[in-house]
């Protein structure tokens, strides 16, 4: 990979010069008593201050994820200029993106390219976004190729989440919350303390409802509105029988049910209404549904119709929920974490952890008449085992150094319509379905790596780390097609109890060092350059449908290269007046090859996956806190700038050259301004004022589509007990009922309009765009009692 080729855009060197010499030459002022606390994070597997790790951190304390009312990692993505957070439709992924560079929401099949690290767990599954988060202590999001310390699936970046652990007095948390906008309740409830001098025990346990998150506008559904529902449960239990050993066992349990898609989406129009929909094979058009074409909280999704289900009593029957869409994913994840001081220099730690994560579904994928109905399970079983061993000489030199094995199995269940029979009538003659076939698709991974990295403090002042991690990956899978409807047998499909091995494979390994200078300029002031690389495994695409003539010889087809990248990054870190500013900067450049990717074409009515070329993503940020010389009021903001774009040959389901052109969904500047303002009302009470504004200059979505610019404006106010006993809060989110698209994808079975009657053309540039959009606007009323 040549990285010389490219120059880092003089921009983004503007940005970060600016706030570099802004920070290392701005006056000290007399002490303060509004200094800032210290944070402390864990960015490289290990207790550092935010100041003092040479790693680019957004990061966020309890105080802070309550004063946002983040209940879910959905919610963290407003936080960091230029993150995207989002799920994607029924059956597929989710998708993170930092710095332009995330994965495609269409499949679950494919590793994030920004890992999830819950409580020092490395997870590759990115449908757990879905689960609520509670009693929280810190978010931390981890910015640039993180795979020395966080393993494969860490190419642009991390979200770690650290939850509380029992502490050593008795602590009781009651909160309750209505959400006025969609008739919403939430309630979480917290129990910690000591049991003996040695044992502790933390239980958080949060449930509530949405009654009303989107109007339905089709008259023919059962349900009006779409709601959900969420219950969430962590049982935290720590031994510390002496002074240098401590066991840490966390057990937590998520579900989350909902009315359908667990993600808000719109139908964009290019004609002054929906469009027909074409079902092509059968020579039929349907005319247009009941989407009003408009950015909002409204949706025209059918129920599934009723020719289109399994055979009544059939095994599958229950599955497809008689016809009303749904989506039920539960998720179990326990971890043991043992912490051993086996002298005053070295440390071990093991961490144990077991992921079982069931997502059930069905819905339609017309948008429009329920055609492209499916039912879908997806199954993430992950065993994983962790070794670290870390030094603490009191020499210039130290280590850290680790292995880890995982063994993942996962499984995609489903059953679909895409030929629809079921709309001229023709169920199965010999098992009486309405809907085409049943497809199955297993893929287990074995997973090992193992880590070291130097720390040398080459003199008081400045530190140089050395390491690599080394990674292989080996992954076989399984096709199976238990059932195909008897007429498409006839036509040539494959027939019922096809079972495909041969070429459902996968292997890789991969080196990826590390190294980073840091140079504490003086005590208050720190700066860094760092060389990093990432990768993120290859495999085998579980999306795939048997209408495309899938067969042995096409399974080459389904395979997708790993994913590299490779980068630098220099950064500036500063604490000053008297420590009550923190000012950071960062600038970076970094190439990825064969990013992975994966488009709907909706002219096949197959899913596309293919790796691209080559994308470089550079840009600048910076972020500042200041903590005013006026009493209580502290001022915050973020501002990021980003060019990321294709820079070698990417061709696109539509056959158009991408080199050249912005990856979809990154911004070229993205900025987070905000206030708090803490007041005294008496000796008893206290009262805050926040309001923060969020800007985005806009982004390409693909296919020729583009996200104008935009603001979002969120605010808070509450009132509380001066010994932090009591508080009521009102939040706000999106008080403007701004709508933005995170992606646009064609709209299955979608058709132009031809003036003289019928379709013009199907599934082309031109045909309604399904968009996937953020939530409107939210009003959230809190209460809180501590104890």
């Amino acid at each position: 990979m040549n990285i010389s080729s490219h120059g880092l855009k003089p921009q983004a060197i503007a940005l970060a010069c600016t706030v570099a010499l802004s920070t290392a030459y701005t006056p000290q002022l007399a002490a303060n008593e509004a200094a800032l606390e210290e944070i402390l994070v864990t960015a490289r597997n290990r207790v550092e201050t935010l100041q003092d790790v040479p790693v680019t951190v957004s990061a966020f304390d309890q105080s802070e994820l309550d004063r946002f009312g983040v209940v879910s990692l959905t919610d963290v993505g407003r936080l960091v200029p230029n993150m995207q957070i989002h799920s994607g439709g029924p059956g597929s992924g989710s998708s993170l993106k930092l710095r332009g560079v995330g994965t495609s929401t269409i499949s679950a099949a494919f590793d994030p390219a920004v890992a999830l690290n819950i409580d020092g767990v490395v997870l590759s599954s990115h449908r757990l976004i879905v689960a609520g988060q509670m009693d929280m202590r810190q978010i931390e999001v981890l910015k640039g190729p993180q795979s020395l310390y966080f393993g494969k699936s860490a190419t642009a970046g991390v979200v770690s989440i650290h939850s509380n652990d029992p502490g050593d007095q008795f602590e009781m948390i009651l909160r309750g919350e209505y959400a006025a906008e969609h008739d919403g309740t939430r309630l979480e409830a917290v129990v910690s303390g000591p049991i003996t001098d040695t044992f502790g025990a933390r239980l958080a346990i949060a449930g509530g409802e949405t009654d009303e998150l989107r109007e339905n506008l089709n008259p023919t559904v059962k349900n009006k509105y779409r709601g959900e529902e969420r219950s969430d449960a962590r049982l935290t239990l720590r031994w510390d029988p002496t002074e240098d050993f401590s066991a840490k066992l966390k057990t937590t349990y998520s579900r989350h049910e909902s009315d359908g898609p667990n993600t808000p989406y719109n139908i964009n129009c290019p004609e002054p209404q929906m469009q027909q929909t074409n079902i092509a094979s059968l020579g039929i058009v349907l005319p247009p549904g009941y989407y009003d074409c408009k950015m909002n909280e409204k949706m025209g999704a059918p129920d599934i119709p009723e020719g289109y289900l399994p055979a009544p009593g059939s095994s599958t029957f229950s599955d497809w929920n008689n016809g009303t869409p749904y989506t039920d994913q539960e998720s179990l994840l326990t971890s043991l974490q043992l912490d051993w001081d086996i002298n005053d220099s070295l440390a071990l730690t093991s961490i144990t952890a077991y992921l079982d994560l069931e997502t059930d579904l069905a819905a339609g994928f017309d948008y429009a008449h329920g055609a492209g109905s499916s039912h879908a399970f997806n199954g993430y079983e992950s065993l994983s085992q962790e070794f670290r061993l870390e030094s603490n000489y009191s020499g210039s030199l130290n280590f850290s150094a680790g292995i880890y094995y995982a063994d993942i199995e996962q499984a995609l269940r489903t059953g679909q319509s895409a030929i629809n029979f079921a709309l001229v009538g023709l169920s199965d003659p010999i098992t009486g379905n309405g809907y085409d076939w049943d497809k199955e698709h297993y893929l287990d991974t074995e997973t090992w790596s193992a880590f070291a990295a130097f720390y040398w403090d080459i003199t008081e002042d400045l530190e140089l780390t050395v390491g690599v991690r080394y990674t292989d990956d080996e992954k076989e899978g399984e096709i199976r097609i238990p059932y195909m409807h008897a007429f498409l047998m006839a036509s040539g499909f494959m027939p019922s109890g096809t079972v495909i091995t041969e070429g459902v494979e996968f292997e890789d390994d991969s080196w990826n060092p590390e190294v980073s200078l840091n140079w504490h300029i003086n005590e208050d002031v720190s700066t860094y350059l760092a060389y990093k690389t990432g990768y993120k495994a290859g495999g085998v695409d579980n999306s795939a449908l048997p209408s495309a003539g899938l067969d042995s010889g096409a399974v080459a087809d389904l395979i997708y290269e790993s994913e590299n990248g490779e980068g630098f990054e220099l950064g500036i870190k500063s604490m000053l007046l008297d420590g009550t500013l923190r000012a950071n900067a960062s600038v970076y450049y970094y190439v990825y090859e064969d990013l992975q990717r994966q488009q709907f074409d909706g002219a096949a009515l197959q899913y596309k996956t293919f790796n691209a070329g080559e994308v470089t993503t550079q840009g600048a940020e910076a972020d500042l806190l200041w903590s005013t010389q006026v009493d209580g009021l502290d001022l915050r903001a973020a501002i990021a700038w980003t060019d990321a774009e294709y820079t070698g040959s990417t061709i696109d389901v539509t056959g158009v050259e991408q080199k050249g052109e912005p990856v979809s969904g990154s911004t070229d500047l993205a900025a987070n301004f905000g206030a708090i303002y803490q007041a005294s009302i008496s000796d008893s009470w206290m009262w805050s004022l926040t309001g923060d504004a969020r800007y985005n200059d806009g982004y390409a979505l693909g296919g020729g589509y583009d996200q104008d610019s935009y603001w979002v404006y969120d605010a808070s106010v509450s009132l509380y007990s001066s010994d932090n006993k009591y508080e009521i809060a009102l939040i706000g989110r999106n008080l403007g009922d701004e709508f933005y698209a995170h992606t646009i994808a064609g709209r299955p079975f979608a058709c132009q309009t031809d003036p003289a009657g019928g379709c013009a053309a199907e599934n082309t540039i031109g045909t309604d765009g399904l968009v996937h959009t953020n939530q409107g606007r939210e009003y959230i009323l809190r209460f809180t009692y501590r104890l």
